[in-house]
């Protein structure tokens, strides 16, 4: 079995990313997308994994539409205009 060179955890990380530059807290990402983060009693976000690769990565089915990342950056943006 080929293993993928990206995985969709480290996709699912790059949106969780994208979202806290733009001033998104954890808790605003994990009601985004609860299939995929949650969040500590530290207020730390996570990632929910379903397996581990025979590499040692930790994967998930799920992988966050850069798409969707994206709408909710342009409708922040428009809020932000609004005020």
């Amino acid at each position: 079995m080929t293993l993928p060179i990206k995985t969709n955890a480290a996709h699912n990380r790059e949106q969780a990313i994208r979202l806290l530059a733009a001033g998104f807290t954890t808790a605003d990402i994990a009601r985004a997308f609860p299939a995929v983060f949650k969040v500590s009693a530290a207020g730390l976000l996570g990632q929910r994994y379903s397996e581990t690769l025979a590499d040692g990565r930790k994967e998930t089915p799920i992988s966050i539409s850069s798409q969707a990342v994206s709408d909710m950056l342009r409708k922040q943006s428009s809020e932000r205009r609004d005020d």
